[in-house]
């Protein structure tokens, strides 16, 4: 028919707005003269509903529907017995006299004149069951040969269209989760393009920014502390990056650390820019490394400075201690941790906090 090929086209439109499957449904009731049309996809397990569009029956019989009738409609024994996209009707099911004397009949489909139903599956899963339906008045008459062949034309693009609607709002969600967690992180993450032009940075990325004495986006570009090691960034991004590749950055204050460039996902067309700030700030877990490792406080008190760059000698003074006290803590914390050098127990520490950023 001539508008089946607008119809389908209604029906991807819905993909990326939802308020469509209303012009759909009322194109799929022109299509086949039928008075009322839904689609819906359902937990059958939890009772809820991901998807619920309808077309034609009021809202309270709707309500109704759902509250008491949905279970004793004949087309759910289609759950059972056919295939998606299969055109299936209320009569394929239950002789029409057996349907005509049932209380779903009398009590829900005769006060709004309803008679035939045909439809189809477009999800069939353990935890989500899904179909498209529509619905016809009795002075209509019983849906045809030729309705069939348009439900079963339409329904695998439903099926399709509500398949990546479903996906879109998980990876949406997915998504918004993800960067909510790469926020927290204390490393920076700059995402960049092949030519290095900045698309995203993290909370992180953004402080060092703003700080411009690690990196900067000067006119969008990302730029890193010298021209060597911004050169050798450009490089890498014109590059194959199948693996990581690391830059070595030195601060005008003397700092050193290194840039990991990767790439961030093939099909985007991003990579990630990956550092560390050289003098980051060890979030208090003292508490926790207490526990980790079962440290006393006072060991965690002499563990503390040493994470943050002290030698033994100054973190006796700045404790008040003998060295020799400092040094026995030491060696209780190192027996503890399994460590034989104040190198290897730093390694170890470091190794066990995660990036986080633990303030603002």
């Amino acid at each position: 028919m001539r508008t089946l090929p607008e119809m389908i086209g209604v029906i991807y439109d819905s993909i990326l707005a939802p308020n469509s499957w209303q012009d759909v449904l009322g194109r799929l009731c022109d299509a086949l003269d039928a008075k009322a049309a839904s689609i819906n996809v359902v937990n059958p397990i939890a009772g809820k509903a991901s998807l619920f569009v309808e077309h034609g029956t009021e809202p309270a019989w709707t309500e109704l529907l759902l509250r008491r009738y949905a279970a004793m409609s004949p087309i759910g024994a289609a759950v059972l017995m056919a295939e998606l996209d299969q055109p299936v009707g209320a009569f394929d099911f239950i002789d029409e006299d057996e349907f005509v004397e049932s209380r779903f009949y009398q009590e829900w489909c005769r006060p709004q004149g309803y008679h035939d139903m045909l439809g189809a599956l477009i999800a069939k899963r353990p935890h989500e069951v899904g179909a498209l339906s529509t619905t016809r008045t009795r002075d209509k008459g019983r849906f045809t040969g030729e309705h069939r062949e348009i439900i079963g034309t339409v329904a695998p693009h439903v099926r399709r269209a509500v398949t990546i609607s479903g996906l879109l709002e998980r990876r949406t969600i997915e998504k918004n989760a993800f960067v909510g967690i790469v926020d927290q992180l204390a490393v920076a993450i700059v995402l960049v393009d092949r030519q290095g032009r900045v698309q995203r940075m993290n909370a992180a990325g953004d402080a060092m920014a703003a700080a411009g004495q690690i990196f900067g986006a000067p006119d969008g570009a990302l730029t890193l502390a010298t021209k060597e090691a911004t050169l050798a960034l450009h490089q890498a991004l014109a590059g194959d990056l199948d693996q990581p590749t690391l830059i070595p950055v030195a601060t005008g204050s003397g700092h050193r650390f290194m840039a990991a460039v990767m790439q961030a996902e093939p099909r985007s067309g991003l990579y990630a820019v990956l550092i560390n700030e050289p003098e980051m700030e060890i979030p208090p877990i003292g508490k926790h490394l207490a526990q980790l490792f079962s440290l006393t406080p006072r060991e965690v008190a002499v563990l503390m400075p040493l994470v943050e760059g002290k030698t033994i000698e100054e973190t006796a003074e700045t404790l008040g201690i003998s060295q020799a006290t400092a040094r026995t803590h030491l060696s209780r914390i190192m027996a503890k941790t399994r460590t034989t050098r104040q190198a290897e127990l730093l390694q170890t520490v470091m190794r066990a906090i995660p990036p986080l950023r633990m303030g603002s």
